[in-house]
């Protein structure tokens, strides 16, 4: 008996399923009458009800409205009788929802500005604010109601603005956009660009560009021109110098223990220690590096294609032009791709993607041998491997150079694989660079830093 029920709910999920498809193609296709006559066909089903299947089905169909909602096209909507329909349709589902939600009253805000029902859309919001902790999205609805070109409520959008500043919300580019809207012409103008100045780093929604112009359409006193800022970050149609963004010395010194933390976190002591003489021969150095290179994101800088593989000389590449220019590098490299008989294929073909495959069964092997690992972020795409005994392998001896410097010998289970041509291609290639790059390292006039990030340590904290 219990086999058959369970399959009876697996079929009924699968109907269900069918349906809620049939509901989300009627949204997509803006017709969300179709939608909620969809979604009055899977309410009164009585096996789904029995079987528990309608949870949550009030909210699901308000979202969907409310998400098909657009208010920037204008406020109400042309279709004012369609959207007051979809508006008395949601307000019934709406009386059978056992709670209200900050997400579905702000959906409601949004059905009934678009009805044109705007003192009910109102008491939508009231509800939410009183009843819940308000987000951003939460006063969208009627900020693009009173920036729409049938309101124009400058004064009424200001009063949302204080209240949601009031409760620590910063306005983001489209809450400013929607003032800009809005706002009447000789007024308040240098408020909001000041506005704009002080809380946008850098403009990346259209909308608020877009708002700008238009200002200077309508406003005989703004005058919007275009302009270019120069590499010194004057602006060139002003010849204002924009100031430089810098986070404080003490934001600073807090993100350098957060990334300590991350980098060495569940670490052996040995390696924990090789973070910490990388921080040494950083601050033993009279002229610091000036160029920072996470050398793996060059290596497999577009090499996401059947033959990829990492490449050595795109990081290569990418020293050179710097230290021709005569600036000094320093390269944050993870020291397996350093290694002899490693496989640097990265692309995606079938062989690729079932090394990668075999490559991860070793990491979870080692993480069960070993509970301090922790996995590198790129693990489908490079693996370090423990040796076929289970140990974990130990460092090298350190070059002579006073530099940092690890390496370790791994076996990797997917090497025979490889065919003879591609193992000696790859040998040569990582010999070739290993040879150069230890040589440029140990010349002390050189602008070349190599360090080689320790085994099982994440080399995105090292070069942090």
């Amino acid at each position: 008996m219990p086999h058959q029920k369970n399959t009876k709910e697996v079929a009924l999920k699968k109907q269900l399923k069918a349906i809620q498809t049939k509901m989300y193609t009627s949204a997509r296709e803006h017709d969300i009458l179709g939608a909620f006559k969809t979604y009055e066909e899977i309410i009164s089903n009585e096996e789904f009800v029995e079987a528990g299947l309608t949870k949550g089905m009030h909210a699901r169909i308000l979202t969907v409205a409310a998400s098909d909602v657009n208010l920037e096209a204008g406020c109400p909507a042309k279709d004012i009788e369609t959207a007051r329909k979809i508006l008395k349709l949601a307000q019934q589902v709406l009386d059978k929802c056992s709670q209200r939600q900050e997400n579905i009253l702000t959906g409601m805000v949004k059905l009934a500005v678009a009805a044109g029902e705007i003192d009910l859309a109102l008491q939508y919001h009231k509800e939410c604010l009183s009843n819940f902790q308000p987000r951003l999205r939460s006063y969208a609805p009627l900020m693009q109601l009173y920036s729409s070109p049938q309101y124009q409520d400058f004064d009424a959008a200001m009063k949302l603005v204080a209240d949601l500043e009031s409760r620590g919300f910063t306005l983001g580019e489209a809450e400013l956009s929607y003032l800009l809207r809005c706002c009447p012409a000789g007024k308040s103008f240098d408020f909001l660009a000041d506005k704009v100045a002080n809380t946008i780093d850098a403009v990346t929604d259209s909308r608020l560009t877009d708002a700008i112009r238009t200002m200077g359409q309508r406003d005989s006193g703004v005058e919007v021109l275009p302009t270019e800022v120069s590499a010194e970050g004057a602006c060139s149609a002003t010849g204002i110098k924009l100031r430089s963004i810098d986070i404080t010395d003490e934001e600073l010194h807090e993100l350098s223990d957060l990334t300590e933390r991350l980098a060495t976190q569940d670490l052996s002591e040995e390696q924990q220690q090789k973070f910490l003489d990388l921080k040494d021969y950083l601050d033993s150095q009279s002229t610091p590096a000036t160029i920072i290179v996470d050398a793996a994101n060059i290596g497999h800088m577009n090499q996401n294609y059947t033959d990829g593989f990492f490449q050595h000389s795109q990081i290569d590449d990418v020293v050179e032009h710097f230290t021709n220019e005569g600036k000094k590098v320093l390269v944050i490299l993870h020291s397996k791709w350093l290694e002899q008989g490693l496989d640097l294929t990265v692309g995606t073909g079938p062989l690729a993607k079932k090394r990668r495959k075999i490559a991860t069964k070793q990491k979870q092997k080692l993480a069960r041998l070993d509970g301090s690992f922790a996995p590198e972020l790129d693990p489908e795409l490079t693996s370090s491997s423990a040796p076929a005994n289970g140990s974990i392998p130990d460092s090298a001896d350190e070059s002579a150079s006073s530099k940092p410097q690890s390496s370790h010998t791994s076996d990797e289970d997917d090497i025979e694989e490889l065919s003879d041509e591609k193992r000696t291609k790859y040998d040569e290639l990582i010999k070739k660079y290993d040879d150069k790059w230890t040589k440029q390292n140990e010349d002390k006039d050189s602008l070349f830093e190599l360090y080689r990030v320790p085994p099982r340590a994440n080399d995105d904290w090292f070069w942090m």
